[in-house]
């Protein structure tokens, strides 16, 4: 028996999102990257805009801004990050993440994956690609990476308990 071609579309469009509310931990992004028009906070639209994606296609890039992110538990503020709707999920780039400053870092060792931060680090699923639980959040006691370098304290100074 066949099924029909909206049954295939509903569990096309539900497998979409939910690759939408993850993130990846990407070596070859060469920027922090969100299809999540809600996660930025701040947004300038660009012009003609493109980035080159893997299978060396070319996609629109509508803006660039400050993102906030919820990544697996942890509420995180990525600056600069672009705005490229045609992806499927948020990739955050190791390149990039490990330029931000003192413990912040991609390691893969015997026992996982981990993406660093100066006070916390979180586990990266990486059975199938390097993906953390993702979602768009406005929530102000964010990890901010910029407000850390200026003000030389971590953490605990944006998130007192």
């Amino acid at each position: 028996m066949m099924k029909s071609s909206t049954g295939c579309m509903g569990r096309v469009l539900q497998a979409l999102h939910n690759l939408r509310s993850l993130a990846c931990v990407d070596s070859g992004a060469t920027g922090d990257m969100c299809p999540l028009r809600e996660a930025f906070q701040d947004y300038v639209p660009l012009k003609s805009g493109y980035v080159t994606v893997a299978n060396n296609a070319r996609v629109p890039c509508l803006g660039r801004g400050t993102i906030c992110l919820r990544l697996g538990g942890k509420t995180v503020r990525l600056r600069n990050a672009l705005h490229i709707p045609d992806l499927d999920m948020t990739l955050i780039s190791s390149r990039v993440h490990r330029r931000r400053g003192a413990g912040c870092s991609f390691v893969a060792d015997g026992t996982g994956c981990f993406l660093t931060f100066p006070t916390f680090f979180l586990e990266i699923d990486d059975s199938l690609d390097c993906v953390v639980a993702c979602s768009a959040c406005h929530d102000e006691n964010t990890f901010d990476y910029d407000e850390c370098k200026r003000s030389r304290v971590g953490y605990e100074r944006l998130n007192p308990s």
